[in-house]
């Protein structure tokens, strides 16, 4: 195939390469489509069977139709669509570009164009399949570039004259005549890549998100103040990433593993109300003064027994959210402050985090905090009314205002909800001793009761008067987990047992490759918490690792295990790691973050284990290597070593082997005479044209004024050439004029392979004359 045909295919495939850059993104998903078909078609209908193509007036009038429809899109106002409009234009003009007939200035515009292509991509698309599209992109738009250049410089060393026969143009230089050094690839590949990579990570990124989030738009990560039925099951049929939660052992700092889902605490809802005229449920938060929280996170509490510190494990939790509309965070109480972070509070009388309020929500979040909920691998369902370490002014019980909200119930609206619970009761009457045991009955006549099953349908067939929670007791009997969570919830409350429920998501999807737990929309999740007073609890409860004394919570669980089957796996898991890389590698690497040292780059990717721990052990490495710690025994010369002199004699005595093996190249690299005006431009004739550069190689240079015969024969002189040697040469020369003043199509295949075989002998012959000069420089400079 010719350099042409092969430029076309290319070019092809880099505009359609580039309409999936752009066509990434909400609203311009038909750049895909635009590009693909325009490419195929001119590359099928065009190029190959030349049926039709454009001429340039015609193209020309096209591209300003384009520009002028793409115009109205940009001064709309909104980036996105000012972006998106650029893009549509920049597909629309290649479009048009491929259905001309190819030139070298129709590729030389599709070539700006991808570029342009390109520098739109980045802006308008920062999701991870633009980095995945990056890498084939950059190949074939390589490549095109090479062949690009290829046609171009044979298009100008095989320039038909009016004669019909091939005239060289000055200066021109054959392609096919150069050869490209291995030496110089070893060193100059590793150099550009260092450069690239060193310019890519101090490269400034933007403040922002990009234009675009994900596939499903910006997510809704956290709860609001009042959640109803339906909308909390419409989370639980998406799968867009909310969070990750890594956990590690604070001694061992080893990722720590879990044995049951984890439950993360998001939102407290304390009344329920039911709307008659709109016919709506829901859960809302009651807002007190004394209920909103500004402050830092609690001081950690220290068990001084060891026997009681031996009961819970003290672990770290680091958790990443995605740009949320709320200021809602989550978090696994009791938890404790890890390090300071201004951008989140503590409410204490919720035991909940929200971001600060000059905290931007458009960012990911990242924070971290010890808690003492966990032991061996479950999560506790005690926990203390305030932590008692740093919020002693509160009172450490319910007081009578909260304790009657928190049992207020309609038992009127509510009968047949009211006279389940009456039901369970009646039958634990006279084995009762703990008030807990009441809650576990009520809890378990829901969760393992086989009336009861769990379901996203969101259908509503309820009658208008009827109130949703005692619908689903008496009739539906089936829901999903706020359903359950509501029901219990009232249940309680009609037994004289405050309750509350609490929001958030429960998960145990585990990404084996980053070693972290993923929380996605349909892992939301809706419990319960029952109050009790100290007296009210058994025995062989005791809340280890939170201070004593106060009230207690107690967390309940009512919906049906088969809610916690939802999950993903394999593949996702793997595109969710490059995620993770991608956003902390590459969108997020912010100023700060560029000016760490090797351990922050270690713990850039958000603290996961896999490779922080490998970073560790680097920048272990080099501590020990500054202090001179080399390993034990003899070899530890603390005293004798610097790591300083072995570095510079490392360098010093590699710059003395290079210059030593390098001397004769040198000096014969700066005694070569250069091309003057005076040199001979290129004949045309490829294999004399790389003859005439091996021997500049050597100094040797063809006069305007000398014949390419007159030239051979001082070459020949010069370097003392053999028989053989002579004959190449001549024979070279000798095709040079059949082809230029003969009437010859060209050389056959027998031909050119016997120029190819004498330029190779040539070669290897100039080749062997360098090695024996620096051979003998070398051996005078040991004499």
């Amino acid at each position: 195939m010719t350099t042409e045909g092969l430029l076309k295919i290319h070019f092809v495939a880099l505009t359609i390469l580039g309409g999936c850059l752009l066509g990434g993104v909400s609203g311009t998903e038909s750049l895909v489509a635009i590009a693909l078909s325009a490419g195929l078609f001119s590359l099928v209908f065009v190029d190959w069977l030349a049926i039709v193509y454009l001429p340039p007036s015609i193209a020309y009038i096209l591209m300003g139709i384009a520009s002028v429809y793409c115009v109205g899109g940009f001064w709309s106002g909104v980036d996105e669509r000012q972006i998106a409009a650029v893009a549509r234009l920049l597909v629309l003009v290649q479009a048009v570009l491929h259905l001309q007939k190819k030139s070298r200035r129709v590729f030389e515009q599709l070539s700006v164009f991808a570029l342009l292509e390109l520098i739109v991509a980045a802006v308008l698309n920062d999701a991870l399949h633009f980095g995945m599209l990056l890498i084939p992109f950059s190949i074939v738009g390589l490549s095109t570039m090479v062949q690009l250049q290829s046609y171009v410089c044979q298009s100008l060393t095989s320039t038909p004259s009016r004669n019909g026969r091939i005239e060289p143009e000055p200066g021109s230089i054959d392609v096919r005549g150069i050869k490209v050094s291995r030496v110089g690839l070893l060193v100059m590949g590793p150099a550009v890549l260092v450069f690239a990579a060193t310019f890519f990570y101090a490269l400034p990124r933007s403040s922002g998100n990009g234009l675009q989030s994900t596939a499903f738009g910006q997510g809704t990560t956290g709860y609001s103040d009042t959640v109803r039925f339906e909308q909390m099951g419409k989370l639980l049929q998406n799968p867009q990433k909310v969070l990750r939660l890594e956990l590690r052992d604070s001694g061992t700092s080893r990722p720590y593993a879990l044995h049951e889902p984890a439950y993360l605490r998001g939102q407290v809802l304390d009344e329920y109300v039911w709307d008659p005229t709109h016919n709506v449920g829901e859960w809302g938060t009651v807002r007190r003064r004394d209920f909103v929280g500004s402050h830092r996170l609690p001081r950690e509490y220290i068990e001084e027994d060891s026997d009681r510190r031996a009961r819970f494990d003290r672990v770290e939790a680091t958790l990443r959210i995605e740009p949320t509309n709320t200021s809602t965070i989550f978090s696994i109480p009791p938890y404790y402050e890890s390090q300071r972070f201004d951008t989140i509070r503590h409410w204490p009388r919720h035991w909940l985090l929200k971001r600060s309020g000059n905290e931007s929500r458009d960012h990911r979040l990242e924070y971290s905090f010890f808690t003492h909920a966990f032991y061996t691998g479950q999560q506790r369902k005690w926990l203390r009314y305030v932590d008692l370490t740093s919020e002693r002014h509160y009172p450490n019980a319910l007081g009578a205002w909260e304790r009657q909200m928190l049992l207020q119930i309609d038992r009127e609206r509510l009968p047949n909800l009211v006279q389940m619970a009456d039901r369970v009761f009646a039958e634990l009457r006279d084995d009762v001793e703990y008030t807990t045991e009441i809650a576990v009955a009520l809890e378990k006549s829901l969760a393992q009761n086989p009336e009861f099953t769990y379901s996203l349908d969101l259908r509503d067939e309820r009658p208008s008067d009827v109130d949703p929670m005692d619908y689903f007791v008496a009739v539906q009997k089936r829901g999903h987990c706020q359903y359950y969570a509501g029901a219990l919830a009232l249940m309680l409350r009609s037994q004289g047992i405050p309750a509350r429920l609490v929001v958030g998501y429960k998960t145990d999807e585990y990404n084996n490759f980053g070693n972290y737990y993923i929380v996605r929309q349909l892992h939301a999740h809706a419990w319960v918490e029952a109050y009790f007073d100290r007296h009210q609890l058994p025995p062989h409860v005791d809340l280890y690792g939170q201070a004593p004394g106060g009230g207690v919570w107690m967390r309940l669980d009512a919906t049906p295990s088969v809610a916690d089957e939802q999950s993903t796996g394999g593949m996702s898991h793997v595109m969710d790691f490059a995620q993770i890389l991608w956003d902390d590698y590459v969108l997020d690497m912010s100023n700060r973050r560029q000016q760490g040292t090797l351990q922050d780059l270690g713990q850039g990717v958000g603290e996961i284990s896999a490779y922080k721990m490998y970073w560790d052990k680097i920048d272990l490495l080099i501590q020990r290597l500054k202090a001179g710690e080399l390993g034990e025994g003899a070899i530890a010369i603390h005293e004798i070593f610097s790591w300083r002199v072995t570095v510079v004699s490392v360098f010093v005595c590699l710059g003395v082997v290079l210059v030593w093996r390098n001397t004769y190249r040198a000096s014969m690299l700066f005694s070569l005479r250069q091309p003057t005006r005076n040199t001979a431009a290129l004949s045309g004739f490829a294999v004399f044209d790389h003859l005439c550069l091996l021997l500049s190689r050597m100094g040797m240079f063809r006069k305007r004024s000398q014949t390419p015969r007159e030239f051979a024969h001082v070459a020949q002189h010069q370097l003392s050439c053999d028989d053989q040697q002579a004959a190449d040469l001549h024979r070279i020369v000798t095709r040079l004029y059949e082809q230029r003043f003969s009437s010859s199509a060209g050389l056959d295949a027998a031909q050119q392979r016997e120029l190819e075989q004498a330029l190779q002998r040539i070669e290897a012959m100039l080749h062997q004359r360098d090695r024996n000069a620096s051979s003998t420089a070398t051996n005078g400079s040991w004499s």
